[in-house]
């Protein structure tokens, strides 16, 4: 008996992780809705110091989480500003794009915007969520009132990006800082793309053996053991824009921080 389909659904076959998965679609204007009413105080300086409390944060991170925990998940995004969740915006699969009112808080240099929106898992690569793509970190870089972002996944756990002083940068600089993050990233994908063939491969033998009648000892540890790899070989490739950021961050005088609990 062929235990392929097994095999199957316990390895969960892969697509090329050289397709983007995040962020490729065509950006379209997401519906939005002000979670407060519209004021003067929603435009004044934001407080020095911490710019949201931990009731605030848990708050925001329960309201994005709920978009990517329906049945047809999606991106959403919320807004802090002087420790008020002011605004919201509720996207598509893999992207969320902020409508022109909340662009006029991030654009507003005296404004210390948090952003916070959720990254829904990826089933092709074990349900696992990344960390802040490029996207993110671009939307931050050029956003004069925007102090952070912060990427939630299904379990809210968070990953983020702060600005820890002044970030004025040319795009030729930042077109340069895209082909490196691509570069590594590319590498992480190969990579990757050699332990599938080779957890593939195990499979393979696995099951022509059993086509031919063959009896496998240890035949539970084998199967233990493909799960294994393919599991840390879907870690491995989620956590490629986690391990740029930890590198890279410094160069733009940002902070990344992570409480992820797979990162490799």
């Amino acid at each position: 008996m062929s235990i392929l389909p097994i095999l199957h659904s316990l390895i969960n076959k892969q697509v090329s992780p050289l397709q983007k998965t995040e962020h490729t679609q065509k950006p379209h204007f997401a519906p939005s809705r002000f979670l407060a009413m519209p004021n003067y105080d929603l435009f004044e300086k934001s407080k020095n110091g911490k710019t949201f409390s931990d009731e605030t944060f848990q708050k925001a991170k329960n309201i994005v989480m709920q978009s990517i925990l329906e049945e047809n998940p999606k991106e959403s995004m919320v807004f802090i500003l002087n420790d008020r969740i002011v605004y919201q915006e509720i996207g598509e699969k893999s992207y969320v794009t902020p409508s022109k009112c909340a662009l006029s808080l991030i654009d507003n240099p005296e404004n210390q915007v948090v952003m916070i929106h959720s990254h829904p898992n990826l089933p092709e690569f074990g349900n696992y969520a990344p960390s802040l793509s490029f996207d993110d970190f671009n939307f931050l870089i050029l956003s004069k009132g925007a102090k952070s972002i912060y990427a939630i996944n299904s379990k809210g756990e968070f990953a983020a990006l702060e600005k820890m002083g002044d970030t004025k940068v040319s795009q030729k600089r930042i077109s340069k800082f895209e082909k490196m993050y691509k570069d590594e990233l590319k590498q992480k994908s190969m990579l990757f793309i050699r332990q599938n063939e080779e957890i593939y491969r195990l499979a393979d033998e696995i099951n022509e053996k059993l086509a031919r009648g063959e009896k496998i000892e240890n035949l539970d540890k084998l199967i233990r053991d493909i799960q294994e790899k393919t599991d840390y070989t879907n870690r491995m490739v989620i956590s490629k824009e986690h391990n740029f950021w930890q590198n890279h961050s410094h160069l733009f005088n940002l902070k990344y921080d992570t409480n992820f609990s797979y990162f490799i």
